[in-house]
């Protein structure tokens, strides 16, 4: 069987948690008082599906 790319992203996505609410509004309030830079060892392919999923929240 042969995957296509788009089927590769979603299997390698399923991987992916949530990051918890409660941590999302942490990081919202110190964005007001702090730089706030995100250091991972993601890949491309998890980076463009996670911040969608999670960075969309209030402005993040």
């Amino acid at each position: 069987m042969i995957l296509l790319g788009e089927e590769v992203d979603s299997v390698w996505n399923g991987m992916l948690g949530r990051i918890p609410v409660e941590k999302l509004q942490l990081l919202y309030m110190l964005k007001d008082t702090y730089n706030l830079y995100l250091l991972s060892n993601t890949n491309s392919i998890h980076w463009n599906t996670f911040s969608k999923k999670s960075f969309d929240y209030r402005g993040l």
